[in-house]
């Protein structure tokens, strides 16, 4: 008999099966430095950006992902709030500003959970794809997605995003102005946006040509992004590589890292493929999980079946996609 070992929520799920089989998994090297020597290298070293320009900013916003993102907030927020108050950025003068996109609106105890120790500190909110009230339109992108963005977010002086690159089943990969421009928009702009997700070249890693990407990007350049820290994770959830700085070039270097770091060569498709979405939170409910299925589409041969292990602690998901 031989172990299958899979993330499953917090822990791993394991499993005997009686033939012997491929693991595919990335990078899990063991790496010369920390988490958060990583990521304070990539802030004292930002990408075609200077926190420079961030002097005399009053009202400067940072967004983050929600709970379905494994963004390390606790590692990234304590050495760039360091960075923003070398440059006259005190706390008073910081929102952060948690992206749901299409998801639920953040709760305080979620919001405590993704910020970490800084929360009290710092003014934090959650976007709401739906509050008319909250939200700024902004003419439309070349491809005709409307752009509806927080209001709180336009009205800042100076803008920050953080996120994670990992491969993205139809934008390419995620991080850069996604964090903006999914994670903050409207309900209109994101449904207008992801209909183009039947176009070929809208695909899992590809950046090239991609409708969607080349939509996030225009929409970015439309609503201004002063600096992005992006980091990409291994499948211990450390931080292999960040990038600090402007939202394309930065994040071109990140997307050059994770290819090296999250995708594998496969020699042949396989008649099984059982596979994970990652452990807690990627596999925090079904819509979240299923995501995985499309990576062990690629490996699995023609009629071939997949088992997908996923914990989905909070069911299907929200009522909207459940409903939709």
């Amino acid at each position: 008999m031989y172990q299958v070992k899979i993330p499953y929520g917090d822990k791993y799920l394991t499993a005997e099966v009686p033939h012997e089989y491929k693991n595919v998994s990335i990078s899990e090297e063991t790496l010369s430095y920390t988490s958060s020597e990583e990521i304070e290298r990539a802030i004292k070293n930002p990408i075609g950006a200077s926190f420079e320009d961030f002097r005399g900013a009053k009202n400067v916003v940072i967004a983050t992902s929600d709970l379905t993102r494994p963004v390390p907030n606790n590692l990234i927020l304590p050495p760039l709030l360091a960075q923003l108050e070398k440059v006259g950025v005190t706390k008073d003068n910081i929102t952060i500003i948690i992206g749901t996109g299409l998801h639920e609106v953040a709760t305080v105890e979620e919001m405590k959970e993704i910020i970490g120790e800084s929360y009290e500190e710092l003014k934090v909110i959650s976007h709401d794809a739906w509050d008319d009230e909250n939200l700024v339109s902004l003419g439309h992108t070349s491809r005709g997605t409307p752009i509806i963005i927080n209001k709180h977010y336009i009205e800042a002086d100076k803008k920050i995003l953080l996120g994670v690159i990992d491969p993205h089943q139809f934008a390419g990969f995620s991080g850069g102005a996604k964090g903006v421009s999914i994670a903050l928009g409207g309900d209109k702009l994101v449904q207008t946006n992801h209909s183009m997700l039947t176009h070929p070249k809208a695909s899992l890693g590809n950046m090239d040509g991609n409708p969607i990407r080349e939509d996030i990007d225009e929409i970015g350049s439309k609503v201004g992004i002063d600096m992005i820290v992006n980091v990409v994770l291994n499948s211990k959830k450390e931080v292999v590589h960040a990038v600090a700085g402007h939202y394309l070039e930065a994040h071109k270097v990140g997307v050059e890292k994770a290819q090296e770091v999250l995708q594998v060569k496969l020699d042949e498709p396989a008649d099984l493929v059982i596979a994970g979405s990652g452990g807690f939170p990627k596999d925090i409910n079904l819509y979240q999980a299923q995501k995985a299925l499309l990576h062990a589409a690629i490996a699995v041969k023609q009629g071939g079946t997949i088992v997908l292990a996923a914990e989905c602690r909070e069911g299907v998901g929200s009522d909207r996609f459940t409903n939709t």
